[in-house]
């Protein structure tokens, strides 16, 4: 290892005024001033002398010189600089003392450090082989600080261990989580948020099981639930492949109509670019075909060859367009299928079906 390089803070950066995001160690820049902040520049001046220590492998003096900073910083920069020094304990993989920094730190930060460092205190959990213990402190979690941004990663992660124990024990889980949180729900956005993830999450799982019933019970709770958050459109899509696969066709119709309705809407749930919506356009057309309504289910799939230009069905809806408008005697748009899409899997096919119909 080279040598450390420790520079007085005042002389080892120097910026316009400074803020820390809430991430661990992330810093934004919030605004110049013609006379920079002299303390904000002393504490990023700081942790860039813990940057070099850590970058050079000297994990106790970065640690050393992450506690300094802290306790010269506000409530509101000392979480994340804590969380960055405990987390090199679990760098160097000790483990222990890892467990004990966290632990330590969930008394003596803001609420959502707090939360921080307790989902990292499960995540080292397993790391130590300890999953029992750490699936309970994610689900403590999850159930105290659900607003946190740290409760969202904990339920992504504890969704992820319980499905190794069975889909029994991941719905049950999910179930009770959701009704746990159904009271804050009401006020709260974030905790709506989560509480419908749960319930998608049941309905998935429900689904994959062909327990229509209790797949749709719970997608209708969590759309009731998620209308307003980052989960509407897997929720509408997952309602819509639910009713379908239970042969309720035209209730599945109806969903995939008003999801592919609703997209100019939706761009304030922060979804105009969702990644589903072609999704719903292909099993849209697919089902209007299974029906043998052709006419609409051709319409259907110009529409995804319209709207949906990027989409990765876009080469399936053009074959699938031109291979029912040749059942009907025109077999134009299956040879501008092959001139628009030469590389599609479905040339082949194509070709084919020309042949046969000139035989």
């Amino acid at each position: 290892m080279r040598k450390p390089n420790i520079r007085s803070a005042r002389d080892s950066f120097s910026l316009c005024r400074l803020g820390w995001r809430a991430g661990v160690g992330a810093l934004v820049l919030v605004g110049c001033a013609s006379t920079p902040d002299p303390y904000v520049e002393d504490l990023h001046a700081s942790e860039r002398i813990a940057d070099e220590l850590e970058r050079d492998g000297y994990y106790a003096l970065a640690r050393h010189q992450l506690r300094v900073t802290a306790n010269e910083a506000d409530a509101e920069r000392k979480g994340p600089l804590e969380l960055r020094r405990c987390n090199l304990f679990r760098r160097e993989r000790e483990f222990d003392l890892a467990r004990r920094c966290y632990r330590d730190l969930e008394q003596n930060v803001l609420p959502a450090d707090q939360a921080e460092a307790r989902f990292r205190f499960a995540a080292v959990e397993v790391e130590l082989g300890r999953e029992k213990q750490a699936r309970q402190g994610l689900e403590a979690l999850i159930v105290d600080q659900p607003s946190t941004e740290a409760a969202e990663k904990a339920a992504r992660y504890l969704l992820e261990l319980v499905g190794e124990l069975g889909a029994d024990e991941r719905v049950a889980l999910a179930r009770r989580l959701a009704e746990s949180l159904r009271p804050q729900a009401s006020f709260d956005a974030n905790v709506r948020a989560l509480c419908s993830f749960f319930l998608l999450d049941v309905g998935r799982v429900e689904h994959a099981r062909g327990r229509w019933s209790s797949s749709w019970s719970a997608l209708e709770e969590g759309w009731a639930q998620g209308q307003d958050t980052l989960w509407r459109d897997e929720l509408q899509l997952a309602r819509a492949r639910t009713a379908r696969d239970a042969e309720r066709d035209e209730l599945a119709l109806a969903l995939y109509r008003a999801m592919l309705d609703d997209r100019e809407s939706a761009w304030f749930f922060g979804n105009y670019d969702s990644p589903y919506l072609d999704n719903a356009a292909w099993e849209y057309g697919q089902l209007l075909e299974t029906l043998g309504r052709n006419v609409e289910a051709v319409a259907a799939y110009e529409e995804l060859i319209n709207e949906f230009r990027h989409s990765s069905f876009i080469d399936d809806a053009a074959f699938a367009s031109a291979r029912l408008q040749l059942g009907e005697g025109d077999d134009k748009a299956l040879r501008r299928f092959i001139t628009s899409y030469p590389s599609s899997r479905h040339v082949s096919a194509a070709r084919r079906l020309l042949g046969d119909t000139t035989e």
